[in-house]
């Protein structure tokens, strides 16, 4: 699960990307959810799913997106993406957003 790319007799070592592009794509799910819940006279169970991808799902992508690459950290060949790292944590702010909105709008469906 190491991701090697061999450049001229060296290899370095970089990070997935997997962890960092589904954060961005629950984030954005959850936005979905959370802009059809408040524009649509939707289930609640719409919003409740964008909670959970949004506060949940992306805290937990950019999680394990940290946590592998301080564990790449320690190789002597690490090559750092800093844009990884940017979007991992933007996407988990506009997910975590996203999902206190979702949550706003379960809990007034809930509420009358």
């Amino acid at each position: 699960m190491v991701a090697e790319v061999a450049t001229g007799g060296a290899t370095r070592v970089y990070v997935p990307r997997g962890p960092a592009v589904v954060t961005l794509a629950l984030a954005i799910v959850a936005g979905a959810c959370a802009v059809l819940g408040a524009t649509q006279p939707v289930s609640w169970f719409v919003p409740l799913a964008g909670y959970v991808m949004g506060c949940i799902g992306t805290v937990a992508g950019a999680s394990v997106h940290r946590s592998l690459e301080n564990k790449r950290r320690s190789n002597p060949r690490f090559q750092l993406q800093p844009f990884l790292g940017r979007l991992a944590h933007g996407a988990m702010v506009a997910g975590l957003v996203a999902g206190l909105m979702c949550a706003f709008l379960v809990a007034t469906e809930l509420a009358k």
